[in-house]
């Protein structure tokens, strides 16, 4: 089981989601930086090295996405 303790402005990370549950996008690296989305049928979280930054509604669209970082809020 994945537990993720960040909390979201958007309310969509908590604790006790099931790894099993999510499906890997490509991640990417920019400068020093891996990047890394996953998603659920409903949740799409992205992950900086291995820290979780942000969540958002999972939309299909986000898959052909040219820039996926470009759909969460990233500080920095």
């Amino acid at each position: 089981m994945l537990s993720l303790t960040c909390s979201s402005k958007r309310g969509l990370l908590d604790d006790g989601l099931f790894v099993e549950e999510y499906t890997g996008i490509p991640s990417w690296v920019e400068d020093l930086a891996r990047y890394t989305v996953v998603h659920s049928q409903t949740v799409a979280v992205l992950f900086v090295d291995t820290r979780p930054v942000d969540a958002t509604a999972f939309n299909h669209d986000l898959l052909g996405a040219d820039e996926p970082k470009s759909v969460f809020r990233v500080l920095g």
